[in-house]
Order: structure tokens, then sequence, then C-alpha cells
């Protein structure tokens, strides 16, 4: 079985063919710049040990871009694959999957629909998400598409943990509450830990550190509480620092928004200009209840820099 992996962002496209037989890389690469000047392609055959290495391509969209992929795996000086019958399936990395999911799940119409439905929690990821699956089923429409979220490990927590001292309405109404980003690698992670310690009754404390950070307290393989994630980088709550976190707001210093007189409008305004949902703007009453000062006053406080 070979199953083709794709990351799709707002302007990148990740993949990845993996032969499931050996579990074993065929094929990886990215498109980058994707809808914007100067695309680059890159590629590398990890069977032939044949690349492309940052080849200025034409990409206006992400069907070009996928399109490119898929002739570039076919292809017979670089390609892995007489055609694309060998895939088997494409598997996609999404970022929200909000309370609907807790486990991978076989794409359809309810999927995306609820994708759509949670896109305000992630205005940056899940529409370029959703992107990638829609092109995918139009130019391989026979083979199956599975979604794996970031958020699916840790929906094992119970209210007491993911809850937030905000008003109630702000869950019911927002969705706001603690959802726990990098799934994928702390269910990876504390399941290798409890293989190599030998036992089921496990306390495990995972820690994701790279671009983004992330941890959490896995407790018989269930998460039970984790210290990151992107409300509440919002608001200077969170402890673990990711590359998008700023330092104090309030000090103006290495920040946007300048002084603690102005930040409070800047931020809004910031947030209003560069938060999406499939092309609208995302809904201001969330904005307004994202704004740090709206909640902590003068206090020093962090946000994740929205890109």
């Amino acid at each position: 079985m070979k199953i083709l992996v794709i990351n799709s962002g707002s302007s990148s496209l990740k993949f990845e063919l993996i032969d499931m037989t050996n579990e074993k890389t065929l094929a990886k690469g990215i498109c980058e710049r994707v809808g914007i000047a100067n695309p680059i392609f890159t590629y590398k055959n990890l069977v032939k040990g044949t690349k492309i290495d940052k080849q200025e391509a034409p990409m206006e969209n992400h069907s070009i871009a996928i399109d490119l992929v898929l002739k570039t795996l076919q292809d017979q000086e670089h390609g892995v694959i007489t055609n694309v019958d060998e895939i088997d399936a494409i598997g996609h990395r999404v970022v929200h999957g909000g309370e609907y999911y807790d486990d991978s799940v076989v794409v359809d119409d309810e999927v995306i629909k609820n994708l759509e439905d949670v896109s305000a929690l992630a205005p940056l990821h899940n529409p370029a998400n959703i992107m990638g699956i829609k092109v995918m089923k139009e130019l391989l429409p026979d083979k199956k598409n599975v979604v794996v979220f970031d958020t699916a490990f840790h929906q094992s927590m119970l209210p007491e943990a993911y809850m937030y001292a905000f008003p109630y309405e702000d869950y019911t109404e927002l969705k706001v509450r603690k959802y726990g980003f990098h799934g994928t690698s702390h269910k990876y992670v504390s399941e290798l830990v409890r293989e190599v310690l030998g036992k089921e009754d496990s306390k495990i404390i995972v820690c994701h550190l790279g671009n983004g950070a992330s941890i959490s307290a896995v407790k018989n393989g269930k998460v039970v509480d984790l210290d990151y994630d992107k409300y509440i980088a919002y608001m200077g709550r969170q402890k673990t620092p990711g590359a998008f976190d700023n330092v104090d707001l309030s000090t103006g210093e290495n920040n946007e928004f300048g002084d603690e007189t102005t930040n409070n409008k800047h931020f809004t305004e910031y947030m209003l200009e560069h938060s999406t949902v499939n092309g609208t703007m995302a809904d201001k009453k969330i904005i307004k209840m994202m704004n740090p000062m709206n909640y902590i006053g003068n206090s020093k406080v962090k946000y994740w820099r929205i890109r």
C-alpha cells in the first residue's frame, strides 16, 4: 500500500509518498510560494537518489501545485510510481477538528462541512487544509482521503482541564476552550514511551519542542492536561513559548503594536486585517474576545503572531 501524505498550507504544499509495506518514504518535497511570485518546487527521490532542488515552476494555485507533484511522482527520470493507480489513499494533516473528532476519519461531505465550521478557530490553517483536500478529491476522485487532526489526541481531557475561567458563553457560542495541538507528535511519543517502558499503567510528560512548542500530561495513554494552545497564547497565559510567540506587549519591546495605551486598538485591527476564513473575515466577536486587553487590562501579555 502506498500513501500520499499532504500538508497543505496557505502558500505551501508539503508532500511525501510512503510505501506502507515497509514504512519507507519513496519521495518527498515541498511546493513553496504557491499563488504568489516566484514559486519554488523541491523534490527528492529517495529510491534513486535524484532530486530537484528549488526549481522555479508555475504554481498559480494549489490545484496546479498538486498536479505538478503527481506528474513528478510519475516522471520517467524522477518518478517512483508508474501511474497514480499505485497510490492507494491520500492522508492530510489538518490542524483543527474542534470537538467533532477524537480520531482520524475518512473524508466525506460532512467532514468538510465540520472542518469549515471550526475554521474560525484556526483561520490561517484550516482553510488551506480544506483546499488541499478538495483539490485531491477533484484530481483523484476515486481515492480515499483521510484526515489526521492535531487536536484529536487531546480530546480525552475532561472539562475541568479544558475549560477557561471566561464567561461560559465564550465556550457555548464561540467554542473557546483548550483544544491542544501537535497531537500526532504527543500520541506517537507517549505510545513509544509506554512501549519502551513495557507498562500500560503509566504517567508520562510529553514535550514537543520545535518551531512550535507544547507539553502534555498523558495518563494510561490518555491526555489529562496540556500546556499550550492557540487561544491561551493570545492572552499571555500559556507557559510554553513557540516560534510565533512575541514578548511583552505592554513594554512595547519587540512587538508590532507599541505601548500599552495603543496596543488594544492595534491588536484588534491587526487581527481583523490578517484573520480570514475561506477568504472572508473571521468572526469579529472572536477577534474581540481574543484581544488580551479585554481580559488582562494592563498586565504583561504575550500574543501569538498572526502571519
